[in-house]
């Protein structure tokens, strides 16, 4: 759905816009770009403008030095030898004060109210992290090749995901809260990719149908409108940049941000990049990814963790930890099928009936055989945690006979007087349990009861004896 603007907006609440431009060898465009920053519609003084000369060897400096004279204060120039676009944006963001941040290639051109209309869809929507727009392409004169050039799609509902599959908010068209954009990792060769990364990890992100960027193809990009070789490294530089989030996001952040299904999503980018790497030589015997012996060793290790994973019955971790595996070694058929089988395992799986379902934010595990040994048991545990909130009694009967549970464990309950006492929450597992239904419990279980006490593990167990120490555990979770 297009997101609808107005053009009113409270000046008196604006955020300061700091635009981060590297400069490399520019001089004949790098003008044109800076007067489109500096002739924004948006109030002067919170816009400046940092540019960093990565090395020019060609008139850039020139260039530029009438500028500062001309705007003063709103444009810091910053002069470094040869690192590179991560370098220059790097270097740029650290002059930054600004409480949004937005990039522009100094090839590229900023139309007017590109800036007030992204700063607007920001205070709109506290929940975005960063905007987007849609862009034009022109030629090296400015002439328009093609309109409307940009992501066409509604952003997916896991916006990560599709931002790791493949890069959807282009330089020069991206606006970013500063409070996400720290310094990007030496590793990672495109800033714009990876800042959409980072603006999706905890936030969503939204773009402006709207072209509001004049997008420079001229025959020296160092990314869009390539071919050829420069095709080729960009597919490697793309792959590069996946693998190493995949190597080095927590595992844990990409098993909450992801599931089975959308590890094989994210794979296939991988993938899609490999295809446009090779489809610009039009061949396909070419190295898109170098591995290392480090590189297989860790994928075997993660393989054998996965392995582990699989048999504890924690599927997920298992899908994450194959597809890391893979991010090391993506040459490894061996890995591409047990991922795949992986992920068909973990898909089957989150179909299975929840154990836990109906189970309170405090789950207090016990036996059926526990419980039925004795009706003392059920009685002392109901004395010591009626009314504790949150507190749900779970009793596993998956070790015996269903018709026997269904039969005993209800006629337990009556004897103890609680079949209409709602102030002690209880559910019962009935019927054998796969390994993976096994795992949400021993996830879910926040403290077992039990014979004797033993506080020694990763979940504490109580005893009849030490109810009172169990009813305080759950009411501080509370």
């Amino acid at each position: 759905m297009q997101h609808e603007l107005s053009s009113t907006m409270n000046e008196s609440a604006l955020p300061k816009v700091s635009a981060l431009m590297g400069a490399y060898n520019y001089g004949r465009y790098i003008g044109e770009a800076i007067e489109s920053a500096m002739n924004q519609e948006y109030p002067p003084e919170l816009l400046e403008l940092i540019i960093v000369d990565d090395g020019s060897t060609d008139d850039t400096v020139a260039i530029v030095e009438p500028y500062l004279k001309r705007y003063g204060e709103r444009i810091k120039f910053v002069q470094q030898a040869n690192g590179g676009a991560t370098a220059s944006t790097n270097r740029a963001r650290r002059e930054a004060s600004g409480e949004l941040i937005a990039l522009l290639d100094a090839d590229d051109v900023w139309l007017s109210d590109k800036t007030r209309l992204q700063v607007k869809l920001l205070q709109d929507r506290p929940d975005l992290g960063l905007v987007f727009s849609r862009m034009t392409i022109v030629d090296a004169n400015g002439t328009a090749l093609s309109r409307d050039y940009g992501h066409k799609e509604p952003i997916a509902v896991n916006a990560f995901a599709r931002q790791l599959w493949e890069n959807v908010a282009v330089q020069s068209s991206l606006m970013i809260k500063a409070e996400l954009f720290d310094q990007i990792p030496s590793e990672i060769p495109y800033a714009d990719w990876w800042l959409g990364l980072v603006a999706t990890k905890h936030h969503n992100i939204e773009y402006l149908r709207h072209e509001l960027v004049l997008y420079r193809w001229h025959g020296a990009n160092i990314t869009g409108g390539v071919g050829g070789l420069k095709s080729l490294r960009e597919g490697q530089k793309g792959i590069h940049l996946q693998r190493w989030v995949l190597r080095n996001f927590e595992l844990d952040f990409l098993m909450s941000k992801l599931s089975p299904a959308e590890m094989q999503y994210v794979w296939a980018g991988l993938e899609h990049e490999a295809q446009k790497g090779l489809a610009g030589i039009a061949s396909y015997f070419a190295e898109l990814a170098p591995v290392s012996d480090e590189d297989r060793a860790q994928a075997a290790q993660n393989a054998a963790a996965a392995a582990q994973a699989q048999e504890d019955g924690d599927l997920l971790r298992a899908c994450a930890l194959l597809l890391r595996a893979r991010a090391c070694d993506p040459y490894d058929l061996d890995l591409h099928e047990r991922f795949g089988e992986a992920v068909t395992a973990a898909t089957a799986a989150l179909a299975l009936p929840d154990p836990m379902e109906g189970s309170g934010s405090f789950a207090v595990l016990v036996d059926a055989s526990f419980l039925l040994s004795d009706i003392a048991h059920l009685k002392a545990y109901a004395e010591a945690m009626r009314g504790a909130s949150g507190a749900t009694l779970v009793i596993d009967a998956s070790a015996i006979d269903p018709g026997k549970a269904s039969a005993e464990l209800p006629r337990l309950v009556q004897q103890a007087g609680l079949a209409d006492d709602d102030q002690v929450p209880m559910i019962a597992i009935v019927g054998e349990l796969e390994p993976s239904q096994r795992f949400r419990v021993r996830q879910a279980t926040r403290a077992v009861y039990a014979q004797a006490a033993d506080q020694a593990g990763e979940v504490p167990v109580f005893s009849p004896g030490s109810l009172r120490a169990l009813r305080t555990l759950a009411e501080s979770a509370a």
